[in-house]
């Protein structure tokens, strides 16, 4: 019944795409400027919420029937009763200006 958060980025040719599910971030460097290739899933997010009432669930004091504090996790299983919602993705052009990728989880941040 446990569960987890997953960003994966591929890279091929020059196109990035990048997949995240709870609250772990991909950011890119360009120009020594960092910039947010991934969203978090919180609850109180107002299309996530919506999702989540309607799936019967509650959101107290920011989390999913006061346990979950994100919205989408790899696991979880007592959290997930609709399994048709479509994955989100971001794809990006890579560019020469682009210098690193960091993928990393909601505690290193």
């Amino acid at each position: 019944m446990e569960g987890s958060t997953a960003c994966v980025a591929i890279i091929r040719n020059k196109q990035l795409i990048v997949a995240n599910a709870g609250d772990s971030r991909c950011v890119i460097s360009r120009k020594g400027q960092a910039y947010n290739l991934s969203k978090d899933h919180k609850p109180e997010l107002e299309l996530v919420k919506d999702r989540i009432l309607k799936a019967g669930g509650f959101i107290q004091v920011g989390r999913i029937k006061g346990s979950l504090n994100l919205a989408r996790a790899i696991g979880d299983a007592e959290f997930k009763q609709d399994k048709t919602l479509p994955a989100e993705q971001q794809i990006v052009e890579l560019c020469d200006d682009d210098e690193f990728l960091v993928l990393a989880c909601d505690g290193i941040w």
